[in-house]
């Protein structure tokens, strides 16, 4: 089972502006695992593996979200999406729950696209965000329907 965080009010439009701000830097962690991620937008997602469960990853890394909704890995595959076993790293360690950390490509962007993206106008923006916006939105569909975490750090 994957799980995805779904923040109150999170948006398909801000995650594809954050995965579009994180594009250089998962680049890079792509290439130093040997995966060939250039050209992708990103979900991250976390993984259910051996010894975890879905409770213990909420009261972890998911502690802060207030809403996240689940999927199977086959059901991912079978929409047509691939899923990269990525990691989380800080300071040059595995940071806790690494190991359960995944991303999600998404196809079709390009250095130029993401280096350039915050300096468009509004309307270039937008249209950027709509190039991106069917595979999102057909991505987080799968993710549904959206669950409150029992978890979930007060104010969130």
């Amino acid at each position: 089972m994957l799980v995805v965080h779904f923040g109150d009010g999170r948006d398909v439009d801000q995650l594809i502006i954050n995965s579009i701000g994180n594009y250089r830097m998962c680049g890079s962690v792509l290439s130093e695992l040997g995966i060939d991620g250039a050209g992708s937008l990103t979900l991250s997602v976390l993984g259910i593996r051996a010894g975890v469960t879905l409770g213990e990853l909420l009261r972890g890394p998911g502690a802060r979200w207030s809403r996240y909704g689940t999927a199977t890995v086959a059901g991912i595959k079978e929409a047509g999406f691939d899923l990269w076993p990525t990691g989380l790293f800080s300071d040059g360690a595995p940071a806790p729950y690494s190991a359960h950390h995944f991303d999600i490509p998404i196809p079709g962007c390009d250095s130029a696209t993401a280096d350039g993206y915050p300096f468009l106008t509004r309307d270039k923006r937008k249209a950027v965000r709509d190039r991106f916006r069917r595979p999102f939105e057909e991505l987080l569909q799968l993710f549904e329907p959206r669950q409150r975490s029992e978890y979930a750090a007060a104010g969130t």
